[in-house]
């Protein structure tokens, strides 16, 4: 079950907020191997490079997000709220993902979802 982390490691973050875009396209490559964000930091990053330069980076971010839309959880997708607006408020990233994500953020709207969001936030 986790052989697949062995043949594609998790990128570091450095990786991904690399100045140089072959790095951060690499690093964004080796995430859509995973079958979920590894972590809040791993997402958010994938959710900033939506709005990088680099339009090859922007597509390996769409693929990241593409390979982790069956496991992505609305409740990690709120507590990146602010980052999605951010990246909306930049113009580069696709409208139409955009509206997936927020609409997935959407999900989270149900009586247990602030409480899911406290416990991933604070790691519980």
């Amino acid at each position: 079950m986790l052989s697949h982390l062995f043949h594609h490691p998790s990128p570091s973050l450095q990786d991904l907020l690399s100045p140089n875009g072959h790095a951060r396209e690499r690093g964004l490559r080796q995430l859509t191997h995973w079958r979920k964000p590894p972590d809040l930091a791993s997402l958010r990053a994938v959710l900033l490079r939506l709005n990088d330069w680099v339009p090859q980076v922007r597509a390996a971010a769409e693929d990241t997000l593409q390979a982790w839309w069956p496991n992505l959880s609305p409740t990690a997708m709120l507590a990146c709220m602010d980052t999605l607006e951010a990246v909306a408020r930049g113009q580069r990233a696709d409208q139409r993902l955009l509206k997936r994500l927020r609409d997935r953020v959407r999900a989270a709207d149900d009586p247990g979802a602030l409480k899911r969001l406290q416990g991933l936030v604070l790691g519980r």
